[in-house]
């Protein structure tokens, strides 16, 4: 079986270690460029978001795994679409991160923290500027919208 690689986003050996433990299956660095190598055309496995250029080389493709939660990098290209190669996404890939963003988001905005580090890194030391400004979040209660997976994290 071959598997184009066509994503770096799950760091450097992150091809090497798949050849590790699938010896059986020719995994291809497809990761620089629109570029299809020529011994890849009959790859049966996509993980990445192909573009219409590759997909059109790619005949014997039967899955187009994305790694990430959604399909939009893919969702423009009709063709693509309107296959029978199966499409998949990785829902829960980011819902921790997310929820910790959120987490942090609200932590930075109440502390004015995005404002502190403007100060600091002009070398302006005005505290009287924030007495008074940075709300603190003890006791406060947080509207949620949407009780998805990340809502769901966010609200634990």
């Amino acid at each position: 079986m071959q598997v184009i690689i066509g994503n770096d986003h799950l760091g450097n050996n992150f091809i090497e270690r798949l050849r590790e433990k699938f010896p059986s299956v020719d995994f291809y660095d497809c990761m620089q460029g629109d570029e299809i190598p020529e011994e890849t055309s009959m790859a049966e496995v996509y993980f990445g978001w192909p573009n219409s250029t590759q997909f059109k080389l790619l005949t014997n493709l039967k899955w187009i795994a994305c790694p990430g939660m959604g399909i939009d990098k893919i969702a423009k290209y009709r063709e693509i679409l309107d296959s029978d190669v199966i499409i998949t996404n990785s829902p829960k890939t980011h819902v921790n991160a997310m929820a910790d963003y959120a987490i942090g988001a609200m932590i930075s905005l109440a502390h004015r923290f995005n404002d502190c580090y403007k100060d600091q890194s002009q070398r302006v030391w005005d505290t009287q500027k924030y007495n008074s400004k940075i709300i603190e979040l003890t006791g406060k209660t947080v509207g949620i919208f949407g009780l998805g997976e990340i809502g769901r994290a966010v609200a634990q």
